[in-house]
């Protein structure tokens, strides 16, 4: 999506406050979170790349809940392919080799959400059931949204989180 503006200002040999100013007085240059980009800079993916694409998101919509491995998807798209679906969204990972579609993330994650909101917890057993996945799945998920302060663990479940 773009490059790290630090890389960019430390490249250059500018000093921070000379390297902002002339970022503030150009604009060709686009700012987004912490990436730097020409404004006329996008991701695009030749017609080869495309096949690649659908054949892959054919995979995760066979098996939402057990999509394929992060190595597997690397095979079908190509590390490059994958790395920008990832930067672009369209692919949340989640541990090293588990990655999921964006809406089937959100989703389940949603889900982990209401649930806890009902009952007050959810069970790795309670998640792997309702999704028909496989404990590896359920416990990957479970163990990311720990990470990111939306559940945490209480014993054997997890609970709503501080950043939930």
């Amino acid at each position: 999506r773009g490059m790290p503006r630090e890389q960019l200002r430390s490249q250059l040999g500018l000093k921070q406050v000379t390297f902002t100013a002339l970022l503030q007085q150009q604009n060709t240059i686009a700012a987004e979170d912490s990436l730097l980009r020409l404004n006329s800079h996008e991701i695009t993916f030749t017609s080869t790349e495309q096949v690649r694409i659908a054949q892959l998101m054919q995979q995760f919509q066979a098996a939402p809940y057990t999509p394929p491995s992060y190595q597997e998807a690397k095979q079908t798209v190509g590390e490059q392919v994958l790395l920008a679906l990832i930067e672009l969204g369209e692919i949340v990972q989640v541990q090293p080799d588990m990655i999921f579609k964006r809406q089937v993330y959100k989703a389940m994650r949603q889900s982990i959400l209401d649930t806890i909101a009902q009952q007050g917890q959810i069970t790795t057993g309670q998640f792997r059931d309702h999704f028909n996945t496989t404990r590896k799945y359920a416990i990957g998920l479970l163990e990311h949204l720990d990470q990111l302060g939306v559940t945490r663990r209480a014993g054997e479940a997890r609970v709503r989180g501080p950043r939930a």
